[in-house]
């Protein structure tokens, strides 16, 4: 089967961004991705029962407010501190140069708010299969003394450099054996170049998951994401692939299909609602006008008028000067 590559389209990239957050802001799969960002050593450090997701939207000194992709903290264990660390996720599905000094300030004003230590990583999957946007927020600084910015890392406690979780890494895929959230890294991973084998692999590591429910909520996300970037996914091509790889009894296209109309349906049903309403208001406004111009015409008054309508003196005197 000829393998495709999604389209580079920057509209795409907020699909990206959704699929990410969809399951990432979710407490179970969140602690997965941060303890893969920190690593094997991070278990040792790190008390899990603590995690806790916070608030993504850090507040500037004008008041302003900037939008990370994942703020998390956790504690560290008894034996080495009583304080919270705190680690910025930040999802990049393609280069951006920006991206290290974006993360900075994050990191200061995380630090503001929450008065802990504050570590940074980028959780990348795009295009190219390296990252090439740089680590080290020196790179942010340039014209700085290294001793100037291991004063700023030191006054504000934020980390020095900035991790960087590799998805296309195949390294990084063979350590999410046995996480929750494996085929949402996996196909984040294969995105960029899809084929029907991949897709397959993604069924495939969807029987890994003990919860029915939980795969096909799972699988219908994924189904949804692969029909976004690749449009030529439709819903008879993903069953026949499912059907060729997957036991009968274990199968469950059909049930995303079908869940995925009833939600296409409720969209259209909600759609529907609103442009009456829509269409109800604009016919009162309509009628009123209408009301208020005949009013006019027989000589009332502007105070008599409003009484009638309910409308301003303002809005009436307004239509007065329509007629006259």
């Amino acid at each position: 089967m000829e393998e495709m590559y999604a389209p580079n389209d920057e509209s795409l990239h907020q699909s990206h961004d959704a699929f990410f957050c969809e399951w990432f802001s979710k407490d179970k799969y969140a602690i997965e991705l941060a303890q893969l960002a920190l690593g094997e050593n991070a278990n040792v450090l790190l008390d899990w029962s603590s995690f806790h997701l916070e608030s993504t939207a850090l507040s500037e000194a004008q008041g302003r407010k900037r939008q990370a992709d994942l703020l998390c903290s956790v504690t560290l264990n008894k034996h080495q501190s009583t304080g919270r660390v705190y680690l910025l996720l930040e999802h990049k599905s393609h280069q951006d140069k920006a991206t290290l000094s974006q993360l900075f300030e994050y990191q200061l004003l995380a630090r503001r708010s929450h008065r802990g230590a504050v570590i940074s990583s980028i959780v990348y999957h795009g295009r190219e299969r390296e990252w090439n946007g740089g680590s080290g927020f020196q790179d942010v600084f340039l014209k700085l003394h290294p001793e100037s910015i291991s004063l700023l890392n030191h006054l504000f406690a934020v980390s020095a450099d900035c991790l960087v979780l590799n998805l296309r890494d195949d390294a990084v895929l063979e350590r999410t054996g046995g996480l929750s959230c494996r085929v949402i890294l996996y196909i984040l991973s294969k995105i960029w170049r899809l084929d029907d084998e991949r897709v397959a692999e993604a069924f495939r590591i969807g029987l890994t998951i003990e919860s029915d429910e939980e795969r096909t909520e799972m699988i219908r996300s994924v189904t949804r994401y692969i029909r976004r970037n690749y449009p030529s996914y439709n819903w008879q091509r993903l069953e026949q692939i499912e059907r060729e790889t997957i036991v009968e009894e274990k199968r469950i296209m059909a049930q995303v299909m079908t869940l995925a109309e009833l939600e296409k349906q409720e969209y259209m049903k909600q759609g529907i609602e609103q442009g009456i309403e829509r269409g109800i208001e604009q016919g009162y406004s309509d009628a009123t006008r209408n009301i208020t111009l005949n009013l006019i015409r027989e000589g009332l008054g502007a105070e008599t008028i409003c009484k009638f309508t309910g409308l301003s003196l303002d809005e009436v005197k307004k239509l007065q000067n329509d007629v006259h």
